[in-house]
């Protein structure tokens, strides 16, 4: 039984979230967001305009009220519906044209459906002065950059409407347009604004290297790199590229180079970032400042991502994409947003609109593999992996995404010679990593070649010893063939301490108590066990032997019919069904 998914490797998106801008989460409930956060509360819509958004999806329906479809717009855009939300809130604009609430609305279903030039319209027209929204404040100051209008810009960033977000996101756009209107040494008395928000450093130092390297002040660029970290092996892989880039522009190859080949992480597609380095000419221009204010609208989507202020994010980062389509980073939040609304063709789209030539194209193949699979179109995920695999010769994350694929589907075989394939990899980087040892021990163990699965479990506890998962499918595989039982309880318990509150692991050490005679403490911890895991068949078959050996017979059937309601498979569901006939014989093994 895996009593653990195999932990995939972490979108470095996230940790390009600062954590300076944890206090956007506080204020941003009153802010317009692409899912609109300005709808009256989910129980003030009323049953019938829910019905008639379900109804919807199947029957095309005109709208014929306007309180009707003002419900029935709203009601769509809060379940991310934006074609029906369009059909109606249009509608109702079309009675209601000056109504603040209606544009409102109306320029979020523009915008999300991406009709940008209309969205900005309407976003005019709701810019009124003293009932102004902050988000629409900031569309309209993108818009002038958009149009080079830096004068207007200017004028409209220093006259925000006051939020949380806009001052974050107003200083740092503003310097952009400073370093647009050729004023840089008002850049730095922009961006002094931040530098007493606690946690904002690293973000305003990034900004200004990026603002000075563009200027053509490399040495100004590199020490403000420096302040932000990415000189640093472990620092946030955008920063790296960033400075590596810099470096790159002012013919320091051979340091660009060196600061890429420091770094070992997984999801790097390291020949395609030494090729773009060694394409960099010498004096090639840096940013600009489109580019830089989408990076910046970038920055403060990934923070309100990471806070979950999901609607937020989704427009500041579809904003950071109107500036610049290339942005890759923006292109994987804008794919990750939708995974997590299960909207999986949108995030197919999203992650298939990074470009082949990005250093973030392999990432978001990754990605892509995985939305494929999640929506149920395994061979499609199969074949993106495979050819990576194939593609990143040097590099195991492609192979262990694949045993993970495979393993996930109980496609053992397949799987271990994924993880053989990562394993052998990995070795030839002089890496090692307990988690495939673990994963790859899983698949062996269920394709019943054991003595390979317990050494890949020692080689796992070996390389990261306190590991509870691989102390609990040890010592479990030990307790089920009734070996190495002393070592198997300690490991257990052991485990049962790192993680009490674990169903499996609570589970596995009732069950050495079971196999070692200690029946009532066993039916204690299986109990617990059942809580936490109410519905896994093989935790109610257990307690249902131990109740059985405790001499509580009715208790022990009642648990067996729990078992079989909870789609055991085939040999459990048989098992299961002899026992509730004859019951435990005194002698019977388990």
């Amino acid at each position: 039984m895996e009593n653990q998914k195999h932990p995939l490797a972490q979108n470095c998106i996230k940790g390009t979230a600062w954590q300076g801008l944890r206090l956007l989460a506080l204020l941003t409930a009153g802010l317009l967001a692409a899912g609109c956060a300005q709808l009256p509360p989910h129980s003030a819509i009323g049953e019938g305009a829910r019905g008639a958004v379900e109804a919807a999806k199947t029957a095309v329906i005109s709208p014929r009220s306007l309180s009707g479809s003002y419900l029935v717009g709203t009601q769509a855009m809060r379940q991310f519906d934006t074609a029906i939300a369009q059909q109606h809130i249009d509608f109702v604009l079309k009675s209601e044209p000056a109504n603040r609430d209606v544009l409102t609305k109306a320029f979020a279903v523009s915008f999300d459906n991406g009709a940008f030039n209309r969205a900005f319209a309407l976003a005019r027209l709701a810019d009124i002065e003293g009932q102004r929204n902050p988000l629409i404040a900031i569309a309209l100051a993108v818009e002038d950059i958009s149009r080079r209008d830096y004068g207007a810009a200017a004028a409209r960033l220093t006259n925000l409407p006051n939020s949380a977000v806009n001052r974050a996101v107003g200083p740092l756009l503003l310097a952009w347009v400073k370093f647009g209107q050729g004023a840089l040494v008002e850049v730095e008395e922009t961006l002094q604004a931040l530098d007493t928000i606690r946690g904002f450093s690293a973000l305003t130092n990034l900004h200004r290297a990026l603002i000075f390297g563009s200027a053509g002040q490399h040495q100004a660029a590199v020490d403000y790199f420096r302040a932000a970290g990415a000189h640093k092996p472990d620092s946030v892989l955008r920063l790296s590229l960033a400075l590596a880039t810099e470096f790159a522009r002012n013919g320091n190859t051979d340091a660009s180079v060196a600061l890429i080949q420091l770094r070992q992480d997984a999801l790097l597609d390291r020949p395609q970032v030494l090729a773009n380095i060694q394409a960099i000419k010498e004096g090639s221009a840096g940013l600009s400042v489109t580019d830089g204010a989408a990076e910046v609208l970038f920055d403060i989507a990934s923070a309100l991502h990471r806070e979950r202020q999901n609607g937020s994010a989704l427009f500041f980062a579809k904003l950071a994409i109107y500036l610049n389509p290339q942005q890759a980073l923006g292109h994987l939040l804008v794919g990750e947003i939708f995974e997590d609304r299960k909207q999986l063709d949108q995030a197919l789209d999203a992650y298939q609109a990074v470009r082949v030539t990005s250093p973030f194209r392999l990432m978001a193949n990754l990605r892509r593999a995985e939305t494929l699979d999640a929506r149920g179109d395994k061979q499609a995920a199969t074949d993106v992996l495979t050819a990576l695999v194939k593609s990143q010769a040097a590099n195991p994350e492609p192979a262990i995404r694949l045993g993970d694929l495979y393993r996930r589907s109980e496609d053992w075989r397949p799987a271990i010679a994924a993880y053989d394939t990562a394993i052998d990899r990995l070795a030839r980087q002089k890496q090692a990593d307990w988690s495939v040892y673990y994963a790859r021990g899983i698949a062996l163990e269920r394709a019943k070649l054991w003595q390979r699965a317990e050494d890949d479990f020692l080689r796992a506890l070996k390389l990261s010893p306190d590991q509870p998962y691989v102390m609990n499918y040890l010592g479990y595989s030990w307790t089920d063939q009734g070996i190495n039982l002393d070592r198997a309880e300690a490991m257990i318990e052991k485990a049962a301490v790192l993680l009490p509150s674990d169903g499996y692991i609570v589970d596995s050490l009732g069950w050495i108590k079971y196999r070692r005679g200690y029946f009532d403490e066993a039916v204690r911890h299986l109990e617990r066990a059942t809580e936490l895991r109410p519905t896994d068949p093989v935790i109610n078959d257990h307690l249902g032997d131990a109740y059985w050996r405790a001499g509580r017979h009715n208790e022990a059937r009642f648990q067996w019919r729990r078992a079989r309601l909870f789609d055991p498979d085939p040999d459990l569901r048989a098992v299961l069904e002899i026992k509730l006939r004859d019951g435990l014989a005194a002698d019977q093994a388990q």
